[in-house]
């Protein structure tokens, strides 16, 4: 694996473009997410074009569907949010709060409680995404905490914590982190791809430019999507 550290950081920051085209719904959900209490996943790479990347970067108003997919902002849901956050009326103001806008990073994961373990994917809160990326460029930790032979990281949820306590991340020892098979590294999905993009259920996915997003930039707020 040779993950480009540098663009990693980077994208930790960027404001700017999300979403992809729309594809169509898969039958079956595979998306992650986390209880209040503790979760334990392994967090792999997928190769798009040649090179590994971490994940997929998304915004999101809606959460997941009735369906369990990802329903991923669109310029107008973000016109509609901002004109209801800047609008007079209280209701209005109370009405976009419902709706806000969250940067989210969909990752391909396996949950290491689950007794059928298969790969998932998980719309990470940028809290979680951050610190796993601090991990993977820490020179002594690195990428050996990915993939098949990585170390799980453990996610302790509290609903009821202020905002920025809700989530934090362990990093589990790697001699109490188990091996999985080797075919799991193949199985990652590549998140940009339209195949990617169909079987993960991006389908409501609008490509926005940075054009679109001036007016109302995505909050960071964390809620377990």
């Amino acid at each position: 694996m040779a993950i480009n550290i540098s663009k990693l950081k980077r994208g930790i920051e960027h404001k700017g473009k999300s979403g992809g085209p729309p594809g169509r719904a898969p039958r079956e959900s595979r998306m992650f997410k986390v209880a209040p209490g503790e979760s334990r996943i392994r967090v792999f790479l997928f190769k798009h074009d040649g090179e590994d990347l971490l994940d997929r970067k998304v915004v999101m108003q809606f959460g997941l569907s009735d369906k369990g997919f990802p329903v991923l902002s669109t310029k107008e849901t973000l016109a509609q949010y901002s004109k209801l956050k800047n609008s007079a009326n209280p209701v209005d103001r109370d009405a976009a709060a419902s709706i806000r806008p969250t940067n989210k990073h969909i990752l391909n994961i396996v949950d290491m409680g689950a007794a059928d373990k298969k790969m998932l994917h998980y719309s990470s809160p940028v809290a979680v995404y951050r610190q796993i990326v601090e991990w993977v460029a820490d020179p002594d930790i690195g990428e050996t905490i990915l993939g098949s032979s990585g170390r799980d990281i453990k996610i302790k949820y509290d609903p009821s914590a202020p905002p920025i306590g809700k989530y934090k991340c362990i990093l589990v020892d790697k001699e109490k982190s188990p091996a999985l098979p080797k075919e799991f590294d193949a199985q990652a999905v590549d998140l940009l791809s339209p195949e990617g993009i169909e079987l993960v259920g991006l389908k409501d996915a609008t490509s926005l430019t940075a054009e679109a997003t001036t007016s109302s930039t995505p909050e960071t707020e964390e809620t377990p999507f």
